[in-house]
């Protein structure tokens, strides 16, 4: 965000007397929200800001928004993919049933003699 919207949101901040140390985040020209935010967090954005990291505090917090946004939906897909995967070797039949403690003991030991192999291979 910036420029034209920016601007028209410090001007309307101060028409209707809205505190300079609150953030308005805005998108197509309609009020979103008022953020206010804990002292030290103010003090995170403005240092990026005059760092050059963005451009005001009302842009930090978009692209904070959507790299949250990204990250949520990054780890829905890799779950999603890890689901379809795991669906996929059931029907194929790859799968181990452990019924006992003995079926347990004899899966972890086949893995446990994998990763050695694979570690001794790397070695």
């Amino acid at each position: 965000m910036g420029g034209v919207m920016e601007d028209r949101l410090r001007g309307s901040s101060r028409e209707h007397d809205i505190p300079e140390d609150w953030v308005i985040l805005s998108r197509q020209e309609v009020r979103m929200g008022v953020v206010q935010l804990p002292d030290e967090l103010q003090r995170v954005i403005e240092r990026q800001v005059a760092e050059g990291r963005a451009a005001s505090p009302a842009a930090f917090l978009e692209e904070a928004v959507m790299r949250l946004v990204d990250e949520a939906g990054a780890e829905e897909d890799a779950i999603r993919q890890a689901s379809e995967a795991g669906s996929a070797d059931i029907a194929a039949g790859r799968y181990t049933t452990v019924a006992t403690p003995g079926d347990g003991q004899a899966l972890q030991e086949r893995l446990m003699a994998r990763v050695q192999a694979r570690l001794a291979a790397k070695g």
